[in-house]
C-alpha cells in the first residue's frame, strides 16, 4: 500500500485542480464581512498577516471563518486552514463552501510542528489565503513563541504574497499589520439570526494598524 501523498504531490494536484495565477502582494482578499472588509480597505492584505483576537468561543471567529470560506469560494480563490486544535467542524459549513479547502490538521502537534506546517503552508503560492487557527492553544504557551518565529513566518508569506488571517485567543503576533478584537459574546438569539445579519452587526474593535514591513530581498 503506498504512503500518504508528499508535499510536492499535493501542490501537483492544486496546481492541476486550480491553475489560476498566483496571488500578488499588491492585492486584498475579501471576507465578506462588511465591517472588517471596509476597515482593511477593501479586505485582509496580500504578504501581510491580519489578526483576530478571539478570547472566547462565542464572540463570532467560527462566523467569520465561515464567510471568508464563502467569499473565496465564489472568488474561485484557495484556501488553507492549519487548525492547531482540531476546533474547525467542516459539518457546519455548506459543502460547497469546502471544494477550495485544504484543511491541514494539527491536533496533537507541539507548537513547533505547528511553525513547521505554518511555514510550508504560507510559502506556497497556490494558496491566496492562509488561515493560522490557534483558538485553543495555550496563550501563555503562544506568548512564550520567540518573536523571530513569527517574523520567519512573515518572510514565508511575503514569499507566496497570499493574505494571512491568524486566529488567536490573544494578542499574539508581533508583525501583524492589522490586529482586530472581539470583544463581546453573540447573543444568545444568535442561534435563530440570519447569519447575513450576524455579520453585518459584527463590530471587531481594529486596535492596530502598521505600516508594511519592508519586503524581503
Amino acid at each position: 500500500m503506498s504512503g500518504p501523498p508528499s508535499l510536492a504531490d499535493l501542490r501537483q494536484l492544486l496546481a492541476a485542480r486550480f491553475p489560476s495565477s498566483s496571488p500578488r502582494a499588491d492585492a486584498v482578499v475579501r471576507s465578506g464581512v462588511p465591517t472588517l472588509d471596509e476597515a482593511l480597505g477593501g479586505g485582509l492584505p496580500g504578504a501581510a498577516f491580519t489578526e483576530l483576537v478571539c478570547p472566547a468561543a462565542s464572540v463570532g471567529g467560527s462566523l467569520i471563518l465561515g464567510s471568508l470560506l464563502a467569499a473565496t469560494r465564489r472568488a474561485r480563490q484557495r484556501l488553507a486552514l492549519l487548525d492547531a486544535k482540531d476546533g474547525f467542524a467542516p459539518d457546519e459549513f455548506p459543502p460547497a463552501d469546502l471544494e477550495h479547502l485544504v484543511w491541514a490538521r494539527g491536533g496533537g502537534l507541539d507548537l513547533k510542528a505547528v511553525w513547521a506546517a505554518a511555514d510550508l503552508l504560507l510559502r506556497d503560492p497556490h494558496f491566496t489565503v492562509v488561515v493560522l487557527d490557534l483558538r485553543g492553544c495555550s496563550e501563555r504557551e503562544l506568548q512564550r513563541t520567540p518573536g523571530n518565529t513569527w517574523y520567519r513566518l512573515h518572510h514565508a508569506l511575503e514569499s507566496s504574497a497570499a493574505a494571512g488571517l491568524v486566529l488567536s485567543p490573544g494578542a499574539t503576533v508581533p508583525p501583524a499589520r492589522h490586529r482586530f478584537h472581539l470583544d463581546a459574546p453573540l447573543a444568545a438569539a444568535a442561534w435563530t439570526t440570519d447569519r447575513d445579519d450576524l455579520l453585518a452587526g459584527l463590530r471587531p474593535r481594529h486596535d492596530r494598524q502598521r505600516v508594511s514591513l519592508a519586503r524581503s530581498a
